[in-house]
C-alpha cells in the first residue's frame, strides 16, 4: 500500500517514471558560471582548506596559455562538493574550450580525491540551450516532460516548449515556467535543492547551478 501511494504521488507531481536513473558522478566536472567564473564539482565532500586554495587549480586554453584564478569560494551548502573559481574580468572568452587540472585537493576526511593526486577535465565557457542545457534537459527532464507524456502539462523537449505555462496555464495570472533573468521562475525553483525536480531527476548541485546561471546570468539564451 505504501509503495502504491508513493507511486501515485510521483505521477501526480507530473513524472511518468518513478525516478530518472541516477548516473555515476565523475570525480571532477566543471561548468561555466559566468564570464569570469567556473563551478567545479567533485564526487566527495571537500576539505575546504585544500579545495579553496587557488594554487591547486590550473586552467589552460587550447594553445597552452595559463589563466590564474583570483579566488575560490565554496558554494555547495547541501553536499559540500562544489566550489566557484573566479578569474580576472576578460580572462575567459565566451563559447571557448578550456582545460582544468586540479591537484592535491582532499576530501573532508583528509584523503586525496584522485588516485594520481590530480585530475583533468574540459570545460566550455558560456551557457546556452544548444549547449549544454539541451543535453542536460534530455538526460534529466525530457523523459517525463515530452510530447507523449507532458508531466505537469509541461514539456522540456524543445527550446520553445520551455516557455510554456504548464500547470499554471489555467490560473488567473499565468506565468511562463521559464522567464529569462528571473531567478524565481518555476524552471529554476523546481530544479533547486529541496524541490521536486532536483530530487526526482537526481540533479547534482552543479547541474542545479547550471539552470539558475543559464536563466539569470545568460538570460536563457538559445
Amino acid at each position: 500500500m505504501a509503495a502504491a501511494t508513493c507511486a501515485l504521488i510521483l505521477v501526480m507531481a507530473g513524472c511518468d517514471h518513478p525516478l530518472v536513473p541516477e548516473a555515476a558522478r565523475p570525480a571532477l566536472a566543471a561548468y561555466s558560471a559566468s564570464s569570469y567564473a567556473l563551478d567545479v564539482e567533485f564526487d566527495q565532500p571537500l576539505d575546504l582548506a585544500s579545495a579553496t586554495d587557488t594554487s591547486r587549480y590550473a586552467v589552460t586554453d587550447l594553445v597552452g596559455g595559463r589563466i590564474v584564478p583570483t579566488r575560490i569560494t565554496a558554494i555547495d551548502t547541501l553536499f559540500g562538493m562544489t566550489v566557484r573559481v573566479f578569474f580576472p574580468l576578460g580572462a575567459l572568452q565566451d563559447s571557448t574550450s578550456y582545460r582544468l587540472t586540479v591537484t592535491g585537493v582532499r576530501d573532508v576526511w583528509g584523503h586525496p580525491l584522485f588516485a594520481a593526486d590530480s585530475a583533468t577535465t574540459d570545460v566550455f565557457t558560456g551557457l546556452g540551450y544548444s549547449y549544454p542545457l539541451r543535453s542536460l534537459l534530455e538526460r534529466k527532464c525530457t523523459p517525463c516532460h515530452n510530447a507523449a507524456a507532458a508531466g505537469g502539462n509541461y514539456r522540456t523537449d524543445s527550446y520553445e516548449e520551455l516557455f510554456g505555462y504548464g500547470s499554471d496555464a489555467n490560473s488567473s495570472n499565468p506565468r511562463p515556467n521559464l522567464i529569462p533573468g528571473d531567478a524565481r521562475c518555476l524552471l529554476v525553483i523546481r530544479t533547486s535543492p529541496g524541490h521536486s525536480m532536483f530530487n526526482v531527476a537526481h540533479l547534482t548541485y552543479g547541474e542545479s547551478q547550471q539552470f539558475i546561471n543559464w536563466v539569470v546570468t545568460y538570460q536563457a539564451r538559445p
